[in-house]
């Protein structure tokens, strides 16, 4: 699964999801999900509640705290790679 940042534009996730389309990966494999500006945090609240997600790969900034998250229910497999913003 894959959710870009919601500051990205919405083609930047579909045009990931078309190159694994056409690489040949079996439908379903990788899925896009898109949201509005500040619903980051609900989505993935998602992710780490799942148990069908095992791992979790965040390449960016966050303020949260995601390994804390990545320990409560279902002990997920968390790769972290953190900025920050100059915005």
């Amino acid at each position: 699964m894959i959710k870009p940042s919601e500051f990205s534009p919405v083609s930047a996730g579909l045009m990931l999801a078309e190159i694994a389309d056409e690489a040949g990966f079996p439908p379903g494999v990788i899925n896009v999900v898109t949201h509005a500006p500040g619903a980051a945090g609900g989505i993935a609240d998602e992710f780490f509640a799942s148990p069908d997600v095992r791992v979790i790969n965040l390449i960016g900034e966050s303020r949260r705290p995601n390994a804390r998250r990545a320990s409560r229910k279902n002990l997920k497999r968390t790769v972290l790679e953190l900025g920050v913003s100059t915005r």
